[in-house]
This record gives C-alpha cells, structure tokens and sequence, in this order.
C-alpha cells in the first residue's frame, strides 16, 4: 500500500510567501499504519519542517492514486480516499555536550577562569546563563592542559543526560521559604538552636549566594573561618545539611554541598558524673520535694526534661513502673529525643513506698504534672539547676555539675552491678548500645582498684622465676 502525506503549515507561522507551504511525500507498506509512519519520518526530516513546531502542521492523508484535498475535505463518495489527522512526533532534543573555554586572567596574580553555559529556571522560564568559575592560579596550573580537567569537573554535572535545569535561587530567599513551610514542624528546642546557626553563622556566609554557588569547597572554607567549639561547629553542619537535603528534594539543587566536609576532631571531655556516696549525700540533706526528685534521677537515670514532664498517671503504683512519655524544654511540652526514650522503669519498693506517702501533699493541677510550679505548669529544669541544686552542691563541698551526672552516675552504678547492657540500655533509653557503654559508664575508683589487684595476682612472677 502506497500513502501520499501533505504537510500545510499555517499562514501566520510561515511568512515568506502569501500562500500556506505544501509539502508532499509518500510512504510504502503492506499495512496503512507502516505506510504512513514512513510517510511521516519522510515528512520529519523535511528542511522546511526542521525549525517549525509540529502543534502548527495540518496533515492531510490520501490512498496512491488519490491526490489530497487542501481547500476542503476529501468526498469519500467520490473515491475510495481517506483523510485522517495525524499528528507529528515532537523532535527530540540533540544531547549537547560542552567543553566550556578556559582564559588567564588577572593583573599580579595569573588566575585560570572556567566558562560555560548551563539551563537555569528563572520565575518560571528557562534562560541559558553563561557560567564562570575560577578553577586556580597559574602557579597550582601551570599550562591549560593542566587546568582542562578541573574543568571538565565542573562540566560532568551539565553534560549528564539526566541533567535538568535548576531554579536560580539565592541562599536567603530559600531559607525563608524553609522557615515558613518546615521549620514550625520541629521541636521547640529544634527550632531554636536552627534560628541560632542561620541568623549568627548561615545566613552572614551564604545569604546573596545561589543555591548552585555554595560547593564543597566553600563550605570547608566557612568551616575553617568559624570561631566555636567542635561540638557547635558541628551542629552548625548538620543545620546546613537539614536544609540542604529539603533543597534537593525540592529540586533546587542535584548535588550534595557538605560531602567530603572535615569538621574539627572533638576535644576529650571529662563529663562528670556522680558516685553511689555523692548521690546518697545529696539525697539525705535535700528536702521535699527536691529529695524525691534527686532520688529519681539518681534511680530511674532519665534526663532533667523526662522528669519534668512525669504527670501523676505515670506512676503505676500496682506494677511498679514509671512511664516515661514526655519532655519538657523551657516550659513547653514535646516528644522525647528519640524513639527509644519513651520506656518504661520499674522502681524500687523503696522509691515507690516514698511516692506513695507523697501522694497527700501532691499539688492538684489541671495536667496533673507530678511536679508543677505555682501556676499549674511545670518545673523548670534551669531554675531548678540555678536556684536549688548548685547552691545544695556548695554547701555539700560536692563538684558542680548538672542534673545530667545523676544520668551518668546511674549508668556506672549499673556496670558495677553487672547490669546486663540491653537492660542498661532500656532503661537509658538509648538507641545505640555501644553510646551506653563509652559515654555514659565511668568506671569508678573501687572497680579499678580491684581489677589492679586482680591483676597482681595472675602476673606476680613465683619464686623460681625470681632466682
């Protein structure tokens, strides 16, 4: 079967002449639908058709021997023609690849600059922006040859197949978009340290650069420049990755900004801790209800926050366990830190024996917080600290240290006691067992006392060995 295939494209579109472009070809095949897909691949490969939009290309379709209507339809009483509307496949961008230009610049120091163009989405429309980048001097580089591959490194991303044009974004205008729409879905105690490390070190850095500015490189550069601790730094680096990992998912950015970082190695720190006689010091001078508070922390190991947070109908008198299932952060109730922190302790018949001669004095709250303030709400762990608890210390002759040294004392007291580690680690609340084990287990001076003796006597050389 023989097809004839007339293309007519449209007035307006094609204005070098008064009259609408024909163009007519044929197509072969046993069955009509080979017939005309060669006929249309003909048609496709048209000079005149090359630059021109299909959406704009009337397709007219008739039987060998049957020349195509264009002023009016086709009669099919007449013949035995068809007419159909075909639709023309869109053309398929070329894949481009780039090598981009590399130029010396620079008066006292020789620098080698990159230049390339890359797609970029500007308020919704595609733009080609001529990229440049300096890629060293001409002491790191001293011929082109030597700076190609550098840039070729820049250009493996925009040569990709699967490359797709980002949106040309600053820093800051991203940042405020991630306030409003992620930010007030975190915690509060979240939501503040992340204003910190964007308002004081973030945003001062990065604010009028682009999304697609901000490598690797320069962010090793802001790290080096910051005056904090290696703990602050840190977290300062995990506030940039949250941020940039909503970034690539939002298809800002196609690249990792913080990979191959190196943040400062953290100083050893002697965290303090309690021993069995400080926290039975400290338990024995206190009054209530700061003596039962002293004795939960120091039995149960939970943090300052998870005691605030105990309401009434955490303690189940009948089993005797207590429910951790909140905390507290600056007078606001919140999640615990992890998955693992909402648990369950049981309590000594001791401790519970104390709870429940308590029980009377209780102060009626609408929350039933175990233990409330005047207003009904909870206890403040850093009034509690500050007002209390350090002043008790002074006065006890006792190293200052926080709330958190009973968590750490109620972990060694555990390891001296041979605790099972998973049992030490339910009760904790912690989600890695080896983060038990080094950070919260001080072995204490009487454990290594006996083990040196332990030790004497297996390697004490004998008699015969001495002569």
């Amino acid at each position: 079967m023989r097809i004839s295939l007339v293309a007519v494209l449209n007035q307006e579109i094609y204005r070098k002449s008064g009259t609408p472009l024909q163009i007519q070809v044929e197509g072969e095949g046993l069955r009509r639908e080979v017939a005309v897909k060669r006929a249309v691949k003909k048609l496709f490969h048209a000079p005149e058709l090359r630059r021109i939009r299909p959406e704009f290309i009337t397709l007219h379709v008739g039987f060998h021997g049957h020349a195509p209507i264009l002023d009016s339809p086709m009669p099919a009483e007449q013949s035995n023609a068809q007419q159909a509307p075909i639709s023309l496949p869109r053309r398929r961008r070329r894949a481009r690849y780039q090598r981009g230009s590399l130029e010396l610049r620079g008066k006292n120091v020789k620098v080698w600059v990159g230049r390339w163009w890359e797609d970029v989405i500007v308020d919704g429309r595609m733009k080609r922006l001529h990229r440049n980048e300096i890629l060293g001097t001409l002491e790191e580089y001293p011929t082109r040859s030597l700076a190609r591959p550098r840039l070729d490194l820049l250009l493996e991303r925009v040569n990709k197949r699967s490359f797709r044009p980002l949106t040309s974004l600053h820093f800051e205008t991203f940042v405020e978009k991630w306030k409003s729409l992620i930010l007030p879905n975190l915690q509060r105690s979240s939501r503040v340290s992340y204003r910190c490390h964007l308002n004081k070190w973030l945003l001062p850095f990065f604010g009028n650069m682009k999304m697609q500015e901000i490598y690797p490189e320069l962010v090793q550069e802001f790290v080096s420049s910051l005056p904090l601790s290696p703990k602050t730094t840190r977290n300062v680096i995990v506030t940039l990755q949250s941020l940039w990992k909503t970034a690539r998912a939002w298809g800002y950015v196609d690249f990792n900004c913080c990979d191959g970082i190196r943040t400062p190695r953290r100083n050893l720190v002697d965290r303090p801790f309690f021993t069995l006689e400080q926290m039975q010091r400290i338990i024995n001078s206190s009054e209530e209800p700061y003596k039962t508070i002293y004795w939960l922390l120091a039995e149960s190991g939970m943090r300052s926050g998870e005691l605030c947070g105990l309401t009434v109908d955490d303690v189940d008198f009948n089993r005797g366990l207590l429910f951790v299932r909140r905390s507290v952060w600056q007078g606001e109730l919140q999640v615990p830190k992890t998955k693992r922190a909402i648990r369950q302790c049981l309590l000594s018949p001791e401790l519970l024996s104390h709870l429940r001669d308590q029980s009377p004095s209780w102060k009626p709250n609408e929350k039933k917080f175990l233990f409330s303030n005047r207003d009904g709400g909870p206890i403040d762990g850093d009034n509690l600290r500050k007002r209390y608890f350090y002043p008790l210390l002074k006065k006890l002759g006792i190293p200052q240290a926080g709330l958190h040294a009973f968590r750490h004392g109620n972990s060694s007291i555990m390891d001296s006691l041979s605790t099972p580690l998973k049992l030490r680690q339910d009760r904790l609340g912690h989600a890695d067992a080896g983060f038990t084990l080094q950070t919260y287990t001080h072995i204490v001076s009487e454990d290594e006392q006996r083990l040196a003796q332990r030790f004497g006597a297996l390697l004490k050389p004998t008699d015969a060995a001495n002569e």
